[in-house]
């Protein structure tokens, strides 16, 4: 007998005293059985179990433990400064400034919303009045549309759909 297969031997039977010691331990828990694998060393073993219902609690399978958990106790001053640092207050804005026609705050490079409000009012009556001119939807006339207010010049446009609102023009409102 060569001297490798004697040393396989042995080391199959210590494993097999091992793995039996072990499987008394577990109470038959088959998941861990066999704990010790070795290349030569046949796996067989007995099924039965004395209870099939009993499993070793695994302190793998509790989630708590791989959450992320502070290992330091921050101080108050810390937290406070995290809290309330200078990063976190409101910064001025820079990029405010007065109306030029109704000196009202608005946002530069931006019409003010007071303004805005008189241009949307106008537009609402011209379109009004011309929805009345047209009698309905999908009837628009191929000519250009002028708006011809009380204190404007008469009107010498041939050619030209005239709008005729009966009020005086607004300031902001040029002259075609």
């Amino acid at each position: 007998m060569a001297a490798w297969q004697l040393i396989r031997r042995v080391t199959a039977a210590v494993l097999s005293d091992l793995e039996r010691g072990l499987r008394g331990l577990l109470a038959g828990n088959e998941q861990l059985v066999p704990l010790l694998a070795f290349p030569h060393y046949p796996h067989t073993f007995s099924r039965a179990s004395k209870s099939d219902d009993f499993k070793v609690p695994s302190i793998l399978d509790e989630a708590v433990l791989w959450m992320a958990a502070p290992k330091n106790r921050r101080t108050i001053e810390v937290n406070r400064t995290r809290r309330r640092a200078d990063r976190k207050l409101l910064k001025p804005r820079r990029d405010i400034e007065l109306c030029p026609n109704c000196s009202e705050p608005k946002l530069k490079h931006r019409l003010c919303g007071n303004c805005y409000s008189y241009v949307a009012f106008e537009t609402k009556n011209i379109r009004q009045k011309i929805a009345w001119l047209e009698g309905g939807p999908l009837r628009t006339p191929a000519m250009e549309t002028v708006v011809h207010y009380n204190d404007d010049a008469p009107v010498t446009n041939l050619g030209k759909r005239i709008v005729e609102q009966k009020r005086k023009r607004p300031h902001w409102f040029p002259a075609a």
